[in-house]
């Protein structure tokens, strides 16, 4: 199997747009973004940036944020890394936002430049664009072709300096804003190279493709979308994560190296032909059901590398190498359903409830600490433990050095003393086969005063039929009684992310 690696340090100290100036010096001919079959090469994306960095300085200082909130679409990536040609920080938020929330963010941060579909707030000059106007005649390229190709001479300090704010928090409650640095997430493309590819990706590089699936403004698909960068390879950018027509088609089309994507897709992949695929699929965000990455690898003959992290640690900190060395035609142990171990650099533990250190196999809260870890959070107190990071998860480590995420911490269930696990029961669920989704919560038992008992959401696939009895009696053959849901709730949809994670609090509203 693929050897583990303890360290690559020392990290360079470049800024984010590193990667593209370097790729477009050494690949200026490649293709760099494929986007509703409309294509840019690495030296027209550099120049785009250049140029729109040239456009924006005279409103930007150093500090500065640009609020940039747009779909997928290369205007995005192009925005960015304009912002930070000028050392002014991006703020990447989610169109799909309700309008009071954008404007929270936006007086949150006070942007001098808001890049958008819409007007929604005062703050900032406000610059328009439609994600499908390629080139086009509107403000954004406007501004580009008005504009010299000489980028302002900013002062930029990778380790200090915010690159990037992204809000996190939706699934939990108030969002919050991660400011991670330019050393932060160059770091954590390089932190995670050494196992994605290996030894293959300079062979390939400035002629593959990364299949970004997954939100770019969410710090999963940003991530993707800054590892194609370093490879020079050709970012083919999804218009609509829903849209699996759009998705297969990049796939048998391109047969991408690496497909950064999210349970959820995958989830509605295997009902469609996907005989014969070749690509490092990848999967995050959220907690990818067993029975979904079997049916996968049974149909396309290839494994889910399932992976791990936060918006927090910019964000990947565990990747499943054994899933990957798998899909190399490696002799590895069979670990799915493992987050896999963590990246290069990347210490991990697991802890009791008291404090103190778990044993191997013992479940407990995971922590961890890293060069990918966050600066801080905009204008809010930091959560550092002695500078761990709490996650937030219930985790254990097997003999191997392997993670499994056993629950999220708030979600466990008590009922009449005993721990249920609801990741647990959802795993079951999700093994009928008339379940497409499934969320478990704990709803508080009227006879037991401090008891909770189990309840569950689900959705079932279209065209499909399942009473809830039935689906009971199917957990009762598979989970211990205590376990089993005292209530099953059919709805024809379940709240989610823009990532497809499952809304719980929405549920128990």
């Amino acid at each position: 199997m693929m050897g583990l690696r303890e360290s690559i340090e020392p990290y360079p100290e470049v800024p984010l747009y590193y990667f593209l100036e370097e790729s477009a010096k050494n690949f200026p001919d490649s293709t760099a973004i494929t986007y509703l079959e409309k294509q840019m090469t690495y030296s027209e994306l550099l120049d785009a940036v250049n140029r729109l960095a040239n456009g924006f300085s005279e409103y930007l200082s150093r500090g500065d944020r640009v609020l940039i909130t747009l779909r997928n679409c290369p205007q995005l990536l192009i925005a960015e890394l304009a912002a930070l040609k000028c050392g002014a920080s991006a703020v990447l938020v989610s169109p799909l936002l309700p309008e009071k929330e954008l404007k929270d963010i936006a007086e949150k941060t006070e942007p001098k430049i808001v890049v958008g579909e819409k007007k929604f707030s005062e703050y900032g000059i406000f610059v328009e664009t439609k994600p499908s106007n390629l080139m086009g005649d509107d403000d954004f390229w406007s501004i580009i072709k008005s504009s010299q190709p000489d980028p302002p001479d900013a002062e930029i300090n990778p380790k200090e300096d915010v690159a990037v704010i992204l809000f996190t928090g939706g699934v939990t409650g108030v969002p919050k804003g991660v400011m991670l640095t330019h050393h932060n997430l160059t770091t954590n493309v390089l932190q995670v190279l050494p196992w994605l590819l290996g030894g293959a990706a300079e062979a390939v590089r400035g002629s593959g493709s990364v299949l970004l699936a997954s939100p770019v403004f969410h710090s999963y698909g940003h991530w993707g979308m800054h590892v194609g960068l370093y490879w020079a390879f050709n970012l083919l950018i999804v218009s609509d994560p829903r849209n699996y027509d759009e998705i297969l088609g990049y796939m048998k089309k391109y047969g991408p190296w690496v497909t950064v994507g999210v349970p959820g897709q995958y989830m509605k992949l295997i009902k469609r032909e996907i005989e014969g695929l070749w690509t490092i699929s990848v999967s995050g965000s959220a907690p990818l059901p067993k029975s979904t990455a079997k049916e996968y690898e049974k149909k396309a003959g290839i494994p889910i590398v399932e992976g791990y992290g936060l918006t927090e640690t910019s964000p990947v900190t565990h990747i499943n190498i054994a899933s990957i060395a798998r899909f190399l035609g490696l002799d590895a142990p069979d670990k799915t359903g493992s987050i896999g171990v963590p990246v290069p650099d990347t210490d991990v533990r697991i802890v009791r409830e008291d404090g103190s250190e778990a044993e191997l196999g013992e479940e407990g809260e995971m922590q961890i600490k890293g060069p990918q870890l966050m600066k801080g959070y905009w204008n809010a107190e930091d959560p550092f433990i002695d500078g761990w990071l709490p996650t937030g998860d219930v985790a254990y480590v097997d003999e191997d050095g392997f993670f499994y995420i056993v629950d999220r911490v708030k979600d466990m269930i008590n009922v009449s003393g005993y721990k249920v696990y609801s990741r647990v029961v959802e795993e079951v669920l999700h093994q009928h086969p008339a379940v497409e989704l499934a969320a478990v919560v704990g709803i508080p038992d009227k006879e037991k005063e401090g008891s909770e008992r189990v309840k569950a959401f689900v959705k079932l696939f279209d065209g499909a039929s399942a009473t809830p009895d039935e689906i009971k009696e199917f957990c009762r053959e598979r989970l211990p009684p205590y376990a089993v849901p005292v209530e099953i709730e059919v709805r024809e949809t379940l709240p989610q992310t823009e990532t497809q994670k499952i809304l719980k609090r929405l549920l128990l509203q």
